[in-house]
């Protein structure tokens, strides 16, 4: 019996310690047991004027905390969207010395366990209530989800709206407090500016196609590829006493190593049209290409050509409702 009793004994010590070496449980766990909070300032860049209200920019705010595993991979575990209504109660004074930047008042993610962690903003991807844009979607925002798994994506044919995107470094929750977190948003998108002079006065139309731009980026800030789209833009035109007039066209950037082509098509009063391809360009993140020409319909064939009088391509923030003057 007492041989029995002693090897009854032995097999429970041999699971038990069995159970202390096998730590695959803990794979999914925080790093140390306990809670915090995050708080941090959001600031934006807004190019010329120092201390401009970011609600001027954004009409809506997506914000994503994700906290590193123990791969080293940042996954996506709580996620909140601030309104224009929620924005505008936060937003306050400039009290950065940093030129060109605005802050709000501190957001706080309350009651997340003690890990690293990093937030990302996507502005502008939602309408100022909340809703969702039927040109715009935002896929992959699945709690556990890493951050190339989630995407804000354009549908292909349509503008972008203007969005912007930013990331913390690492915050640490659970260390001793230093200086307060700061997300940066700066703009996504590029913008083309063309302004045509002398236009005429047969015009009731004129669309725009623009090829090779981005359509989607992931949650690391970086474009996609493969999800290259074609922009399409159409524009009701009617003689005015000016003979100019300026387009404005926003977009995800040209994709890398290769050029964006632009086509106007113009749609005359009596029925026919006219399609001018106009030079290549390359688009960058937060930059305005501004492109003045003259359109020349005097050609022999009967085919318009677009004589181009001055480009300029400049870093430069644009408000959401209002385009600036681009002075150089």
């Amino acid at each position: 019996m007492k041989k029995i009793y002693l090897y009854f004994l032995l097999l429970i010590a041999v699971v038990l310690g069995a159970c202390r070496n096998d730590e695959s449980y803990k794979q999914n766990q925080p790093e140390s047991s306990g809670s915090g909070e995050i708080n941090f300032a959001l600031a934006g860049r807004v190019g010329t004027v120092v201390g401009e209200p970011l609600t001027e920019y954004i009409h809506s705010l997506n914000l994503f905390l994700f906290r590193e595993n123990k791969e080293g991979e940042y996954i996506l575990f709580r996620q909140k969207l601030l309104d224009k209504q929620q924005l505008n109660i936060l937003s306050q004074a400039n009290m950065m010395d940093e030129a060109g930047f605005t802050e709000f008042k501190e957001i706080v993610f309350d009651s997340v366990p003690i890990a690293n962690y990093r937030i990302v903003g996507l502005a502008n991807a939602k309408d100022s209530i909340g809703e969702t844009l039927n040109f715009m979607s935002i896929s992959g925002a699945v709690i556990g989800n890493t951050m190339e798994d989630v995407l804000a994506t354009v549908s292909d044919g349509e503008e972008s709206p203007y969005l912007f995107f930013g990331m913390t470094g690492t915050i640490r929750v659970g260390a001793e407090s230093g200086d307060l977190p700061v997300l940066r948003l700066y703009r996504k998108v590029s913008m083309f500016a063309l302004t045509l002079l002398e236009i005429p006065d047969v015009i009731g139309r004129i669309d725009m196609e623009f090829g090779n731009t981005y359509g989607s980026f992931n949650m690391k800030g970086s474009y996609i590829p493969e999800s290259d789209i074609i922009v399409l833009a159409s524009d009701d035109y009617t003689q005015q006493i000016q003979d100019s007039i300026q387009l404005d066209y926003v977009m995800l950037p040209t994709v890398e190593g290769d050029s964006t082509f632009i086509r106007a098509t113009f749609y005359l009063l009596n029925g026919s049209k006219q399609v001018v391809n106009l030079p290549k360009y390359v688009f960058r993140p937060n930059t305005i290409t501004k492109v003045t020409a003259t359109i020349d319909p005097d050609q022999a064939g009967g085919n318009w050509k677009m004589n181009l009088n001055s480009l300029i391509t400049v870093n430069v923030e644009w408000n959401v409702d209002q385009q600036p003057p681009i002075k150089i």
